[in-house]
């Protein structure tokens, strides 16, 4: 993918105000590809899935494979599915929990992040807990979720009470 973006071959998803270039997430065996809707870029993505297959001796489950596009055209996207042989994503999609894709000022983002707070504030009706327990159920409730789901979405202007 790098070689691709260098050889301007793939054109990258420009992020944020400043316009970061972004073409590649991955977490543990998932992987996220982000790029231009553009034709030129699903071909190079096409040749690179299959030179990771010659590569390394692993097929790529197409079946479970899905591609989409965020704000486009949807008889677009349908065609690429097909070059890709694969399923289309549908919109929003989740990626390590967080809804891609989806209004920020929608309650469909900050349910998840909510009842995962009701959940872990649940367990401190558990008599069983440790005072290590708790602390790091402190640190994970009011420092962790609210940082990563933050970090998500562009909160400027926003006031947290």
């Amino acid at each position: 993918m790098r070689e691709a973006v260098q050889k301007n071959l793939y054109r990258s998803y420009l992020v944020g105000k400043k316009k970061e270039a972004t073409n590649i997430l991955q977490y543990t065996d998932d992987t996220v590809f982000l790029g231009e809707a553009a034709w030129e870029n699903v071909y190079v993505l096409k040749a690179l899935l299959r030179g990771f297959e010659l590569a390394s001796g692993l097929k790529i489950n197409f079946a479970k494979s899905q591609f989409g596009i965020l704000g486009g055209e949807v008889n677009w996207a349908l065609e690429a599915t097909q070059i890709l042989n694969c399923r289309q994503m549908e919109s929003p999609f989740y990626y390590l929990g967080i809804p891609i894709g989806a209004n920020p000022s929608s309650q469909l983002v900050w349910e998840p992040l909510i009842n995962k707070f009701e959940s872990k504030l649940s367990k401190w009706g558990q008599k069983n807990i440790s005072m290590g327990g708790k602390i790091t159920l402190i640190n994970y409730v009011l420092n962790a979720l609210p940082q990563y789901f933050s970090t998500s979405f562009d909160l400027e202007g926003w006031v947290w009470g």
